[in-house]
């Protein structure tokens, strides 16, 4: 951390140093303007700063946002945010229906206690059934 705090003092210096130079070089060129170019200046920058105060009382802060439409923005938009979870949990529910249903589950599969290696090479047996190949040879 001390790392990070003598960068930060370096960064400050810095800073401080830039600014303190500008501030130099600005009062070393108001020196040379003269009178009349001081007033517009000065008018000038009276007039920008009127204007500003003047759109900031006009216009409040547009990221500012108050808790009631906050709100009303919330109530507008609910309905449509239930509906459409609604609809998505009807079609969940129905999709997972329809695959039950497709494919039955064999309860005496599932409830025998016999080696399952019988199952495993069921495709083998169907083939010496389709073929009548005897067992005994």
């Amino acid at each position: 951390m001390t790392n990070s705090s003598s960068r930060d003092n370096k960064y400050t210096e810095k800073q401080t140093l830039f600014a303190k130079q500008v501030t130099a070089r600005l009062e070393s060129d108001l020196s040379r303007l003269d009178a009349l170019s001081i007033e517009r200046l000065y008018g000038i920058r009276q007039r920008a700063l009127a204007v500003r105060v003047r759109q900031s009382i006009n216009q409040p802060d547009r990221n500012v946002e108050n808790s009631a439409s906050k709100m009303m923005r919330l109530v507008k938009y609910l309905p449509a945010g239930l509906a459409t979870a609604a609809l998505l949990i009807v079609s969940l529910q129905n999709t997972v229906q329809r695959q039950s249903e497709e494919q039955p589950i064999d309860a005496d599969l599932l409830m025998t206690q016999e080696d399952l290696d019988f199952y495993e090479d069921y495709e083998f047996y169907e083939w010496l059934a389709t073929n009548n190949v005897d067992s005994a040879d």
